[in-house]
C-alpha cells in the first residue's frame, strides 16, 4: 500500500459526490444523527437556543397580554411554536447532509486510495479483544484493502461498537474503539501490549478483558513503563523473538498511546476512542504504524513456527525460534524454510491468553459494604468497650 492520497479529504465535495452520497448513504435514525460529530456541537447549542426562545416568549407573551388582550397571547405563543418547529426542522437537514457529505468524503478518499469502504456493518470479523464483548456489536466506517500485487498485505481501518450492561444501570453504555488490522504472513501466539498512558484511575487497564497476571511479562529497559505485555505461559522465549529491541523501540515510537494486539495471524492496534477519519494526519500516523511496525512483526512472523503444535514427523521443527533476522535482512528462501515451517499452528497452549475473573460492579458494591459494616462494628465495639 503507497502513502495515502489525502487530497479527498481537504478538497471541495463535488455535486457528483454528494449525489452519489445521497443514493447509497444508509439512512440514519435520529439516535445515529444525534451521536455523530457535528451534532454534539449543534445540539448543546439547540437546546440552550430552545430555553431561551422560551423564557423570552413568555416574557412577549405577557407583555403582549397586557398590551393587546388575551386572543394576540395565543397568536404569539402558535408563533413561537411555528418559529422552534421550523428551526428543528433545519437543524435535522442540516445534520442529514453533514452526514451523507461525511460520507461522500470518506468513499472518495477510500476510491482514491483502493479501500472497500462499508459505512456499517456486522462486527463478527475478528478475533481481537474488543470484538467479542458486549452486545449489538457491529463496525463502521471500515476501510479494507485487499493485495492485488506481490508485496503487499490486506489491511483494514474502522470503529468496532458494542454495546454493554451494568448492574447499576437500565441502560446499556455504548464503546466505539478505533482499530486498525494488518495480515501477518504467519500465525504467532497470542501476544497483548497493554499501553499504560491510556489507563484509567489507578491504573486501572482500559481494556474490556482482563488477563491472568502470572501472564505478564517483564521487558527490559524502560518498556514496561510504556507497556504492560503479556504472553502465554511458556511462551516467554517467543515472546521475545517477536519483540526484540528494535521492534519495542518502534511501538514505544509509534503506538505508545494505543494498545496492541497479536492473534493468530493478525496484528491489531486499538485505540480507545474511534479515529478520526477525516483528520489526513490519522492516516499518515496510521500509514506509519502499517510500514514501520507492521512490517517489522510480518518479518518477524515469516520465520516462526510453533514445535509445540502437532505437525508431521518429517516436518516437526526443532526451534521455534531461528536465527534473529538483522535489519534490513530479506527472508530467507522458500526451499531453505520447506522443513522448518511446514505447518502454520500454534499450540492450544499458546493460542489465547487466559482471563482472568472480572469484579462485576454489584460484587464490588457488596463486598465495599461488608469492608463497611465491619470497620463500623470495629468503631462502635471500641467506643462501648
Amino acid at each position: 500500500m503507497r502513502e495515502p492520497d489525502i487530497r479527498p479529504l481537504l478538497e471541495p465535495v463535488s455535486a457528483e459526490a454528494m449525489q452519489e452520497a445521497y443514493a447509497h448513504a444508509p439512512e440514519s435514525t435520529l439516535g445515529e444523527t444525534l451521536r455523530g460529530p457535528r451534532a454534539r456541537r449543534i445540539v448543546p447549542l439547540a437546546i440552550i437556543g430552545l430555553i431561551a426562545v422560551l423564557v423570552l416568549g413568555g416574557l412577549v407573551s405577557q407583555l403582549v397580554e397586557g398590551a393587546l388582550g388575551q386572543r394576540a397571547q395565543g397568536v404569539v405563543v402558535f408563533l413561537i411554536l411555528a418559529a422552534l418547529i421550523t428551526v428543528g426542522w433545519l437543524s435535522w437537514l442540516q445534520l442529514q447532509h453533514a452526514r451523507r457529505e461525511r460520507y461522500a468524503r470518506l468513499a472518495s478518499f477510500a476510491r482514491a486510495n483502493g479501500f472497500d469502504y462499508e459505512p456499517t456493518r456486522p462486527g463478527r470479523r475478528h478475533e481481537g479483544v474488543v470484538f467479542h464483548v458486549g452486545s449489538s456489536r457491529r463496525d463502521e466506517d471500515v476501510f479494507h484493502f485487499l493485495p492485488d500485487e506481490p508485496g503487499q498485505r490486506e489491511v483494514e481501518v474502522g470503529t468496532h461498537v458494542y454495546e454493554e450492561k451494568s448492574s447499576s444501570r437500565r441502560d446499556a453504555t455504548e464503546h466505539r474503539w478505533g482499530y486498525l488490522a494488518v495480515r501477518l504472513d504467519r500465525r504467532l501466539p497470542h501476544l497483548l501490549l497493554d499501553a499504560t498512558r491510556n489507563d484509567g484511575a489507578f491504573g486501572v487497564s482500559n481494556l474490556p478483558i482482563g488477563f491472568a497476571k502470572d501472564q505478564r511479562l517483564s521487558l527490559e529497559g524502560d518498556f514496561d513503563r510504556h507497556f504492560a505485555l503479556y504472553c502465554p505461559r511458556e511462551y516467554e522465549t517467543d515472546a521475545l523473538y517477536v519483540f526484540t529491541p528494535d521492534v519495542m523501540g518502534l511501538l514505544i515510537d509509534e503506538t505508545g498511546a494505543y494498545d496492541v494486539e497479536v492473534v493468530d495471524d493478525w496484528l491489531y492496534v486499538y485505540s480507545v476512542t474511534p479515529f478520526a477519519l477525516l483528520e489526513p494526519e490519522t492516516w499518515r500516523r496510521l500509514h506509519r504504524i502499517r510500514t514501520v511496525v507492521g512490517e517489522r512483526l510480518a518479518r518477524r512472523s515469516t520465520r516462526y513456527a510453533d514445535d509445540r503444535a502437532t505437525a508431521p514427523i518429517e516436518t516437526q521443527v526443532t526451534d521455534a525460534r531461528g536465527p534473529a533476522l538483522d535489519p534490513g535482512e530479506p527472508p530467507p528462501a522458500a526451499s531453505a524454510l520447506t522443513s522448518r515451517l511446514a505447518h502454520d499452528r500454534i499450540a492450544p497452549g499458546g493460542a489465547r491468553l487466559r482471563r482472568r475473573r472480572v469484579l462485576t460492579t454489584s460484587t464490588v458494591g457488596v463486598a465495599a459494604g461488608a469492608i463497611g459494616l465491619y470497620w463500623l462494628f470495629g468503631m462502635f465495639d471500641r467506643l462501648v468497650g
